[in-house]
This record gives structure tokens, sequence and C-alpha cells, in this order.
């Protein structure tokens, strides 16, 4: 596949070879365009055009609309130097995944590609910390002012061909702690559930930033950063994840899998009225300039 047809397989390809055309000269191009020729069905020329691909999509980084979330929530797991969990569109298409997560030892990243909406390709890397030893007593933690070193890097291939995928796996190094199975690092659950929570939070956009903050009514505030909500009432504080989808919010409590279903009437800058669906009781809170923190 030709350096042209992967740029109009991806969202708005059309405007970009337009707009290449003014700024790169034509000479160069055309060397670029002769240098990148069709490949005939293979698994390895089917991966190096997914290399191209994946190429083209992080050249034009800067043109994305990027959603970047607290992966906590998200990834359903707490890591000793946190996480979070970025998606990228392009012409309200999904483009691309990356989870950063800080472990002890190292920080883990996980970026996954999207071409006309399908997965096609994953790159696991692997920063490692140096290590800290002592003349006596050896190995005694890790150093984190030093500078990191990359320990590891598996890349997954997913090359479909006549309604079958296949997977490619590539491996350099070898992880620190986790052992190497040689079998591809992309959980297909976990993956499926990031796509579709990142594809609704993406079309509910305005509401989901209009949300963000402080609200308070009587004694209850509420404060919302990303999906994470503590609602505090007195000196009782309770952790959760709120979920919008069209005018439904659902708050969702992290100890008990409590959830709450509410209907938005109205929100604008000062103000927000919801609809318990439980028992039809209006709930309306007020932006609250306190400094509450999840």
């Amino acid at each position: 596949m030709s350096f042209v047809k992967q740029l109009l397989e991806l969202p708005g390809g059309y405007y970009y070879i337009k707009h290449a055309m003014r700024s790169i000269k034509l000479s160069a191009l055309f060397i670029l365009l002769s240098s990148l020729h069709a490949f005939s069905f293979n698994q390895d020329s089917a991966a190096k055009q997914i290399d191209q691909q994946v190429k083209l999509i992080d050249s034009l980084q800067h043109r994305y609309t990027v959603i970047t979330l607290n992966g906590e929530s998200l990834l359903h797991q707490a890591f000793d130097h946190g996480s979070e969990v970025s998606a990228w569109f392009l012409n309200d298409t999904l483009v691309k995944i990356i989870e950063s997560i800080g472990v002890s030892y190292a920080n883990l990243e996980r970026e996954y590609y999207y071409v006309k909406q399908r997965f096609v390709y994953a790159r696991h890397s692997e920063w490692n910390y140096a290590e800290k030893i002592d003349s006596l007593e050896g190995f005694v933690g890790w150093d984190y002012d030093k500078p990191m070193s990359k320990g590891f890097e598996a890349s997954e291939y997913y090359v479909s061909h006549k309604g079958v995928t296949t997977v490619q796996l590539f491996y350099e190094g070898k992880p620190l702690v986790d052992k190497i199975t040689y079998r591809p690092f992309t959980d297909p659950a976990q993956h499926g559930r990031l796509i579709e929570f990142f594809e609704n939070y993406y079309h509910n956009l305005d509401m989901n930033n209009q949300l963000q903050g402080n609200w308070k009514s009587g004694d209850q505030i509420w404060h919302i950063s990303g999906i994470d909500i503590k609602q505090t009432l007195g000196n009782t504080h309770t952790f959760g994840t709120v979920i919008v989808l069209d005018s439904m919010v659902t708050l969702k409590t992290t100890d008990s899998n409590k959830k709450q279903k509410f209907r938005i009437i109205a929100v604008d800058n000062e103000m927000l009225e919801l609809e318990n669906q439980k028992d039809k009781t209006i709930l309306k809170l007020t932006r609250y300039d306190g400094q509450d923190r999840i």
C-alpha cells in the first residue's frame, strides 16, 4: 500500500494530502512516494505497512483532540507512582490510546494504534530506574535521581486478511520483573473496555467538561476530576466514578459498587440541576469555589 493510500485511510486524509502538497516541495514528495511501493500480501509486508501507518499517526499528533485521565479508575489498579490514560481523536475518530504507568522499578508505557477503527498495532515499553548498590549489602533499592534506561519493548502487529486476524510479535530486551511469555501483552477484554469508554467520553466531551470542579447543595459537596468523584457529607467522604451518557449521569461508588442515576435537567457555569431516576427527586447544586480535592 502506498504512502498516499495509507494517508487516505486516516480520518481527514484528503485534507492532509492537500495541505502537504502546499508545504512540501514537489520533488521531495515524489522521492518519498517513490520509495514506498505497494507490497503483495504477506506477513512481513503487512507489518511494514502498519509501521508506515503508525509513523503517520504520530506525525499528526499536533492535530488531535487528546483526552487524558487518571488511570486508576480506568485500569482498576493503583500503582506506586500513579498512572494516566490518554486517547487521541482525529475528526471524531479514535486513532491512539496510551497507558502510562509508574511502578516502583520502572515506567511502563502501552500504546495502541487504530486505522479506520481497526486495531492494528500495540507497543509495550519499559524504562527502568537505576539500581542502588551498596558495597556491603548489595542492592538496596532504586535510584530515582539518575536517568532511566530502556529495558524492554514489545511490538504487536494485528494483521487482518480475508476476515482472519493474526498477531506478529517482536521483542527487544526482557522485562525486569514480569516473566516474558512470548504472547501478546494486550488484554483484549480491558482493551475493548477502554475503547468503548473513551469513545463515549469523547462524544459527551462538552458535558464532561462542564461537570468538572466543585459543586455544593446544602451540606453535600461534590468534587469531580475527570471521571473521579468525591462526595462529602459532613465528615463522611465517598469516592467513586461519574459516567455521562447523553443526558444521563451515573455515579458509582468505589467500595460498594452502588450506583445512582440522574437525568441532567440543566447545567451551566454556575448551576447543575439533576433528577434522581430512582425517586424522581430534584437535586440542585451550585458551583463551589472551595479547595476540595480527590
